[in-house]
């Protein structure tokens, strides 16, 4: 969004909750003194903490855990930096040597060594499978 269209804006539409993969950079709208985002999920997410290892097309793997989970993506968790916009493979362990590997894209980072990541490209079924995993999770 160009600078100027910023400057324009009134105080309140620029600022932006931040906590935990949980942030917003929609408008937001006063209530009191606490300012609300409207949620821009399609897809529940769950906190779950999963081992998960990313790959970028050259270089060494880079091993990350879930802060959440759900059928449209998900916040990571890791030491190594990354890039806004880019894409990785996944492979994200689920339990035993169930498995789910794909590709994400990083959409932001959330404070220090946290990233949240929108799958691409995922078939129904592993969509699916997520989807009940966030549930189960959030049942829990």
């Amino acid at each position: 969004m160009p600078l100027e269209h910023w400057s324009l804006r009134p105080l309140a539409s620029r600022l932006v909750v931040r906590g935990g993969c949980a942030a917003r950079s929609a408008p937001t709208s006063l209530r009191g003194n606490f300012p609300t985002v409207p949620e821009r999920r399609t897809t529940p997410r769950a906190d779950v903490a999963l081992p998960c290892v990313l790959r970028r097309r050259a270089g060494s793997a880079i091993d990350a855990r879930t802060v959440n989970l759900g059928a449209g993506g998900m916040c990571i968790a890791t030491r190594r930096p990354l890039a806004t916009d880019e894409v990785l493979d996944f492979d994200l362990r689920l339990g035993g040597a169930d498995r789910v590997d794909g590709r994400a894209r990083v959409l932001r980072q959330e404070g220090h060594d946290a990233y949240a990541l929108r799958f691409e490209g995922l078939l129904e079924p592993v969509r699916e499978r997520l989807r009940a995993l966030a549930s189960a999770q959030r049942l829990n």
